[in-house]
């Protein structure tokens, strides 16, 4: 038989047992779609963490009383007691941390907002690298400025519009409360790469472009930061992080961070992932139980039918082929219809859980390469067990 004919043939079996056929449809497509569901449901967990990450790797380092005072809950690692005057933060201890160079550390930043300044804020040059601030002319503070205490300051570039309209800042002089400072620098948020979610001691990045930055002028540090590499286990970096605090500050200092909320956040989001993968398989084998009974029944049926066509010279070959063509031809419809409640189902869990749920063309492929496979698993006994019938006993049948 030409593959042609087997096809016209599974067709028209479909449309012969229409009802029957839905139901192998809608079972397929409702495997699909919670396939692919499942898939779309991780990636959007993935892609929520990784963009939170950022605030997950930073960590700050502060006295035990403003640490109680500030965020008792959030303290990770607190190394005094409640209401012990824990000493202030130095700029010797900036120095201090930058020379003990702990391994997995990208950068290390305090800022603090000038009262009575608006939009004007103390900072360490590691400020403009860890907030995507580039340099646009000019140039910015080093170190060796907060040992000098210069009097110099760095503008965002709507700042700098906004002070020295129509001529270039650099050199120029700006009055301030605190002083008249040296403008040596104009920087703006980079365009090209996506924008730090969190700085803190400003928080929503936004407006990084609207501030003045000024070296540090005062000796005492309310916290300093610190960020972790993204290549750097979190938890290794905590553990060093601590260890050096310990060693050095004893019960002086407290170390905060998210990183409680972000292990918390890590295993109820798997957690729930986990629990609708279950469920999914669940929900596959019982539909791939259903439908292998159905095209049982379907085989059963025809058992006569069968038996005629094998006595007037069809060969198991054949049959078989029919059988299995019938069962990929329902899989192809299952794709069909698995595709467009995928595409439903993206929308609800949209709705439910509030994070963008997409179905990707590799999970979209994966579904259909998953109803290909169950077509094949649930049509080839079927169609095995059509190609064994006995012509004669077939035909002794009422």
């Amino acid at each position: 038989m030409k593959l042609c004919d087997i096809i016209f043939w599974a067709i028209r079996q479909i449309k012969t047992r229409l009802i029957e056929s839905l139901l192998i449809v809608l079972g397929i497509g409702l495997g699909i779609a919670v396939v692919c569901s499942v898939l779309g449901l991780y990636n959007t967990f993935q892609q929520v963490s990784a963009e939170a990450e950022q605030l997950y790797r930073q960590f700050s380092v502060r006295s035990i009383e403003d640490a109680y005072n500030l965020e008792r809950d959030r303290a990770l690692t607190l190394l005094g007691e409640f209401g012990e005057q824990g000493e202030k933060l130095k700029l010797a201890d900036y120095f201090r941390f930058k020379e003990a160079d702990i391994e997995g550390t990208d950068y290390i930043w305090s800022i603090e907002k000038i009262r009575d300044e608006q939009h004007a804020y103390m900072a360490t040059p590691d400020v403009f690298p860890m907030a995507k601030l580039e340099i646009i002319s000019g140039d910015i503070f080093r170190d060796w400025e907060l040992l000098n205490q210069s009097q110099v300051v760095v503008l965002g570039k709507k700042m700098a519009e906004k002070r020295f309209p129509d001529e270039d800042p650099i050199g120029k002089q700006l009055q301030l409360n605190a002083g008249k400072f040296t403008v040596i620098g104009v920087v703006q948020t980079q365009l090209d790469v996506e924008k730090t979610p969190y700085v803190i001691g400003i928080g929503a990045t936004e407006d990084l472009d609207y501030h003045l930055y000024l070296p540090f002028f005062k000796d005492e540090f309310f916290e300093l930061n610190l960020l972790a590499a993204e290549d750097v286990k979190i938890t290794d970096y905590y553990a060093r992080l601590k260890d050096y605090v310990s060693r050095h500050y004893k019960n002086d200092l407290s170390v905060m961070g998210n990183l409680m909320y972000y292990q918390e956040n890590q295993k109820g989001s798997f957690a729930t992932v986990k629990t609708i993968a279950i469920l999914a398989i669940i929900v596959l084998l019982i539909a791939v139980i259903n439908i292998l009974n159905l095209m049982l029944a379907r085989v059963f049926r025809r058992y006569k039918h069968i038996g005629i066509s094998v006595a007037v010279g069809a060969s198991k070959r054949d049959i078989f082929r029919l059988f299995i063509w019938e069962a990929i031809m329902l899989g192809i419809l299952g794709s069909i219809i698995g595709i467009l409640f995928s595409i439903g189902a993206t929308y609800l869990m949209k709705a439910l859980i509030n994070q963008p749920v997409q179905l990707s063309m590799l999970n979209s492929l994966i579904g259909i390469g998953v109803a290909f496979v169950t077509s094949l698993l649930f049509g080839f006994y079927p169609a095995s067990q059509a190609a064994k019938i006995d012509p004669v006993d077939a035909l002794r049948v009422d």
